[in-house]
């Protein structure tokens, strides 16, 4: 399994965000058949030493990759 085409506010490699609470999509590259996403955790940072240093959603229960809004600062 491998997360691709990761976006913020449907753009790929964003250089500047104006949007309050901007929202993240990705897509799964897996050959498992009949394969769904059962959960997802986003973690953004600044440093990627240190994983979810601004926000963590931790667990997130759902098969949803699009549109999922950031709950940071």
């Amino acid at each position: 399994m491998k997360i691709t085409n990761l976006k913020t506010e449907y753009m790929t490699d964003p250089l500047g965000v104006d949007q309050e609470r901007p929202v993240f999509g990705w897509n799964v590259a897996t050959d498992r058949k009949n394969w769904r996403q059962e959960s997802c955790r986003i973690q953004v940072t600044t440093d990627p030493d240190v994983p979810g240093q601004l926000w963590d959603s931790g667990k997130v229960d759902g098969p949803h990759m699009v549109n999922v809004p950031y709950g940071g600062p």
